[in-house]
């Protein structure tokens, strides 16, 4: 989605600031000037020239660029750095701030990504990664683009299973085959769901299209935070457990959509789900949590709406309070990752709705 970028690291070095302003060409870009101290605890930020790069003049895109996982930053690089604040006009200097410790928000854990081949378990495996997950477990029924997910983050630290979440028996190979491979399970995304594609009001009721997807949206869900739990109660790790529910189970009933009953159904037990379950594991230390998007242009939702991605945002941002953006399934794994992660240690049995102030009118 964003245009590729170049690592800005390089190998010069001993850089000083007056040197810096003499020739804006020589700035060492992994190294930072000499009288910065990086392993000071006070250390916060320092000043480069922002004409090494055009990018550092736009640094809400050069943050959006690090987070899509797009490889701006190098592993192995000692130094990573992201824009802190804009352009000083004396200078023509800008200042930027040690981020390390935000890439490694995630830093060891082992994370399993339900329905991460695409949409939002596609966008937020990637997002783990990013932030320093020592692997990533796809599981998917898409096996080619599951796969390729798993290739692109790096087979050294993301594998794809394939599993049918509706059969428990194959979630629990899934979690009993990472435990086995990494030692441990610390992320549970349970995020594999689907949507009939036809008309499901209640006067029109298919029950073999409902039971099937109950199946996938309800019990497989169910399955996942059960064989997750297990997984972590018996390896005493105070794991997090987020799933995905929906906006749909949390706006005005007048307003809710009548075609689709059973997704709408589903998504309230989803909730009931994640209630439930995270009294039950609070005694171990374990967080459920569940993320609740509005409308976002994945392709299972441009296949249902027969629209295209661009389509679908312009159906939505008539119905969206908060103007100037649209969301993406960059957003939704923004939140995940926050849930996921010790920023959110004491926050349990919550929902986190990430919909712009969406209400269907």
């Amino acid at each position: 989605m964003h245009e590729d970028t170049t690592n800005i690291s390089s190998e010069s070095s001993n850089v000083s600031s007056e040197s810096t302003l003499a020739n804006e060409n020589d700035i060492s870009e992994e190294t930072p000037p000499n009288d910065v101290d990086l392993e000071h605890p006070d250390f916060n930020e320092f000043l480069v020239p922002s004409s090494t790069d055009h990018r550092l003049r736009r640094p809400s895109l050069w943050m959006q660029e690090y987070t899509s996982g797009e490889g701006l930053f190098d592993e192995d690089s000692q130094y990573n750095f992201a824009m802190f604040i804009d352009e000083d006009p004396l200078s023509h200097h800008v200042a930027v701030k040690n981020i390390t410790s935000l890439k490694k928000k995630l830093d060891g854990k082992v994370a399993i990504v339900t329905g991460g081949a695409s949409g939002i378990g596609e966008a937020t495996a990637r997002h783990f990664a990013n932030h320093g997950a020592r692997a990533v477990v796809i599981a998917d029924i898409q096996d080619e683009k599951g796969q390729l997910v798993a290739a692109s983050i790096g087979a050294h630290r993301s594998t794809y299973i394939r599993c049918d979440v509706s059969d428990e028996n194959q979630v629990k190979l899934l979690v009993d085959s990472t435990v086995q491979t990494y030692g441990r399970l610390d992320i549970m995304f349970s995020n594999a769901g689907i949507i009939n594609d036809i008309n499901q009001s209640i006067l029109e009721l298919d029950f073999s299209a409902f039971d099937r997807l109950f199946a996938v949206n309800v019990r497989g869900m169910a399955a996942c935070v059960k064989h997750a739990a297990l997984a972590m109660v018996e390896g005493g790790v105070r794991g997090s457990i987020v799933c995905t529910a929906s906006s749909v189970a949390t706006i005005l009933p007048l307003t809710a959509t009548p075609i689709h009953t059973d997704y709408i159904m589903s998504k309230h037990a989803v909730l009931g789900l994640v209630r439930s379950a995270s009294a039950r594991l609070g005694e171990y230390g374990i967080r459920v949590n569940c993320v609740s998007p509005s409308g976002v242009a994945t392709p299972l939702a441009c296949n249902t709406l027969k629209m295209t991605a661009e389509e679908v945002a312009k159906t939505m941002e008539p119905k969206i309070y908060l103007k100037g953006v649209v969301l993406t399934t960059s957003h939704v794994a923004d939140a995940v990752v926050f849930l996921a992660c010790d920023d959110s240690e004491f926050i349990t049995g919550h929902n986190l709705v990430v919909d712009g102030g969406f209400l269907p009118r």
